[in-house]
């Protein structure tokens, strides 16, 4: 069963949606404050604590 913040979607908008999710993380681990601006999230001046360790 799908979760609610995806039923509806089709597969391609559920793949878009995802993908958007992942770079707003990886916006929020490397950005104080982070910025996003997309097709289903927007952020402002957001920012996350703890970051994650960084591993080379």
């Amino acid at each position: 069963m799908l979760s609610p913040a995806f039923s509806g979607l089709t597969r391609t908008k559920r793949y878009r949606r995802s993908e958007e999710f992942i770079r707003i993380l990886k916006d929020l681990w490397a950005n104080d404050p982070a910025e996003f601006r997309g097709c289903f999230y927007r952020i402002h001046d957001f920012d996350i604590n703890p970051k994650p360790l960084a591993v080379p």
